[in-house]
């Protein structure tokens, strides 16, 4: 995901280069933290046995952690609340399932770091279904995997024109095609 996001820096594509940049460095960090041999619950438990801190504060300190990923998230949410409902499905899971994480580890609740993981696979599967359609173009396949959007966005014409996932008539055009449908949308919105 880090690489993949690098990778968006060098097209220009600047929401995939902050989203896929920032979750690849998200997974390497949250790794560090679970996996043993980094030590990460050392000071925790060190200061819990000497009695200057208590257990509970290495699951607190991870549930801090999650709830600025979840924040960040929300961000992310309102920067798809344009785009397909698909995206708008993906970052509403993935921001439910850091609050249910952030919420199970700060409560201590097994239930609620079940429920953060069922929503975790629910934008897994979402991440993988708008991924197909970003690739499944008319161009090079020979079907399309439908993604909504909002047909308010569409069929107003007094919204200046403005690049979703996936409009209907992006597939048809060409590039030159294109400049001019959105020129004749912003004549069509003045």
């Amino acid at each position: 995901q880090l690489l993949a996001g690098i990778g968006e820096f060098f097209v220009g594509n600047t929401f995939g280069a902050t989203a896929l940049s920032s979750y690849g460095g998200f997974w390497l960090s949250y790794a560090a933290i679970l996996v043993p041999s980094f030590n990460s619950a050392a000071p925790y438990t060190a200061a819990a046995a000497n009695g200057s801190g208590s257990a509970t504060e290495f699951k607190t300190a991870v549930s801090f952690f999650l709830f600025g990923w979840f924040i960040f998230t929300f961000l992310m949410l309102v920067a798809v609340l344009r785009h397909s409902i698909a995206f708008i499905f993906l970052f509403t899971t993935l921001d439910m399932a850091f609050l249910m994480l952030a919420l199970g580890e700060y409560l201590a609740k097994e239930a609620l770091i079940k429920a953060g993981g069922v929503f975790g696979l629910l934008a897994a599967f979402a991440a993988w279904y708008c991924a197909m359609a970003q690739m499944l173009t008319q161009d090079n396949s020979f079907f399309t995997i439908p993604v909504s959007r909002e047909s308010r966005v569409e069929s107003s014409p007094s919204l200046p024109f403005r690049f979703c996932f996936f409009p209907p008539f992006v597939n048809r055009l060409t590039p030159r095609r294109l400049v001019l449908q959105t020129v004749s949308l912003q004549k069509k919105a003045i």
